[in-house]
């Protein structure tokens, strides 16, 4: 059924030579039902007659809209502390994971298990990793008449404690701690009978705790917000096969506070440090294995295979005044390639829930960790962990 909400108000406002070039323009459009529980069987047929043309269109289109996965989104922070770098484990929200390019109502969960990432690397050679878990609880929530959404996401994480103090040839234990809370909007641009094209933004608060080292004291604030525009679209070969596609630009509004002391506060060097902006590319391809809509239990199954790009250009600002540095990205760009392969099951055509294993692909270039003095040998600069899990659960209202 197609969605004419406000045409009438639209309408008043505009003379009768307008009129006819706006119904025009809408009746080249065929809205996709946005609302989780509106999908009718292909058999009733005032669905056929209204809005069905062929098998993928419209309100005969089986809801709810699938998720993307996602895949695991940092870049290590690297501080040099007592004749080592510490890699702090940068989680940022990507607004490819758990997320779809037609808005929805809905609560959900993410746990991403990610193994061995890199904690740190001494000047001998050798190094060392820890497990990184990550929660995330979020809700989405449709306005004007499901045109658009807004979302918002609480992050938590069990990962290398940012408040380290230096011990010989030891390096921070985990503890658990808030991440960044995210929130953002987006709205539909184009919707056709097997297309939908989104555009949407993320918002990132800096919630995260600082990083803190005793040797020397050092302090990196988290002071700045993150700012994440998108585009995102899906489209449907037929009932079973679609794709779906993030493109997305992070970039940091300001420079993080970093300062050197021999105190409680700043009483030597400061500068700001800057992350470098992330640009990503995610796409989607899934297919519906079995579909039983209007039963009890099990009324879908998907199965997903996803390919995630990140790329850094430039390594941030770094900070100045500091011998050697404080914080820095590494060295700075980055090509980085992971794929996830997951099973999505649909409950009561209610909920959904998902299980994936994300692989990173590429090593990249091997590289050397400044700051001189000494080498601490090369490491793999594009893949920051050896493999990872994630779980996801999403449960659909209104």
């Amino acid at each position: 059924m197609r969605l004419f909400c406000s045409i009438g108000a639209l309408v008043l406002m505009m003379s009768s030579t307008l009129h006819a070039d706006i119904f025009d323009t809408i009746e080249d459009f065929e809205l996709t039902s946005l609302n989780v529980f509106d999908s009718k069987p292909a058999s009733d047929v005032s669905c056929l007659d209204d809005c069905c043309d062929n098998s993928c269109c419209g309100c005969c289109k089986p809801l709810p809209a699938p998720m993307m996965i996602g895949d695991y989104s940092g870049i290590p922070l690297g501080v040099f502390s007592g004749g080592e770098v510490l890699l702090y484990q940068n989680s940022y929200s990507k607004v490819s994971n758990n997320n779809s390019a037609i808005p929805q109502d809905r609560v959900f969960f993410n746990y991403q298990y990610m193994k061995d990432m890199d904690t740190y690397k001494r000047f001998n050679g050798r190094s060392g990793g820890s497990d990184l878990s990550l929660y995330t609880f979020g809700l989405e929530k449709t306005l004007f008449c499901g045109r658009m959404s807004v979302d918002f996401l609480i992050p938590f994480s069990y990962s290398m404690d940012r408040e380290f103090r230096q011990q010989a040839n030891s390096y921070p234990g985990s503890d658990s701690q808030l991440e960044d809370i995210a929130f953002g909007a987006k709205g539909i641009i184009i919707d056709r009978e097997c297309l939908t094209v989104s555009g949407g933004v993320r918002f990132e608060a800096p919630t995260g705790d600082d990083i803190h080292n005793t040797q020397p004291n050092r302090t990196w604030k988290n002071d700045a917000w993150a700012i994440t525009p998108y585009l995102a679209s899906i489209y449907s070969f037929s009932e079973d096969l679609f794709i779906q596609n993030f493109i997305s630009y992070r970039f940091i509004t300001d420079g993080n506070a970093a300062y050197q002391s021999n105190g409680a506060g700043p009483g030597g060097p400061t500068a700001d440090f800057r992350e470098p902006a992330i640009f990503g590319v995610d796409t989607q391809l899934g297919y519906w294995m079995m579909r039983n809509h209007g039963s009890r239990g099990v009324t879908g199954l998907m199965a997903s295979f996803e390919v995630h790009y990140a790329a850094t250009f430039d390594g941030g600002y770094q900070p100045a005044g500091f011998n050697p540095p404080l914080l820095y990205n590494l060295d700075g760009n980055h090509d980085i390639l992971n794929l996830t392969a997951g099973v999505t099951a649909l409950i009561n055509d209610r909920s959904t829930v998902t299980a994936a294993f994300v692989a990173p692909v590429r090593n990249g270039p091997q590289s050397v960790i400044p700051p001189p003095p000494g080498n601490l040998g090369p490491y793999d600069s594009d893949r920051f962990f050896d493999w990872g899990l994630t779980i996801q659960f999403n449960y659909f209202f209104n």
